[in-house]
């Protein structure tokens, strides 16, 4: 699950597993979704959100005194997987290696997480596997091939968004 804002946990609890990549969110985590499982979001070079690799030591020792959750997951994004240039890929490559480091901070802090993605739809055809367990559906969800000179053979959508039309205004230009 991507952003939420911290308000919305306080409804209900909800069966979900929860990306994390500041102490205020795993706060509100653990005083209102007790026990929920946590996927550690590193950023390994996309610059958008995700714990700076040199700053996870510090927050896994933070978040090891904090109760009611279960670290479950790691996880990261590649800036261009689906890319076929040599600078992409050798980016990609890099993005690996900051993740590889990741994952052995975290089990060194005593986390041992089953799920480790970094891959969303455009790196499907990189056959990218070792240390993950799971690649998010992405884009690839609606039908949609990440990039087309890699297509994703027999892909086809598994959902679709449906919307109302409510209203429609004829406005002045200004």
């Amino acid at each position: 699950m991507g952003y939420t804002h911290p308000d919305n946990f306080k409804v209900k609890r909800l069966p979900f597993s929860y990306a994390v990549w500041d102490l205020e969110m795993v706060e509100v985590l653990s005083r209102y979704q007790k026990g929920c499982n946590i996927h550690l979001f590193v950023d390994t070079g996309m610059n958008r959100e995700g714990i700076r690799i040199e700053e996870l030591e510090a927050f896994l020792s933070k978040i090891r005194s904090i109760p009611g959750l279960n670290v479950d997951g790691l996880c990261s994004h590649f800036a261009d997987a689906s890319s076929v240039s040599n600078v992409s890929r050798a980016f990609t490559a890099k993005q690996l290696v900051l993740f590889e480091d990741a994952l052995r901070l975290v089990r060194a802090a005593g986390f041992d997480p089953l799920w480790r993605h970094i891959s969303a739809s455009g790196g499907i055809p990189q056959d990218i596997h070792h240390p993950f367990t799971l690649i998010r559906g992405g884009i690839a969800c609606y039908g949609i091939q990440p990039d087309p000179r890699k297509a994703i053979h027999a892909i086809s959508p598994v959902m679709r968004f449906v919307s109302t039309l409510v209203s429609v205004k004829m406005i002045k230009k200004r």
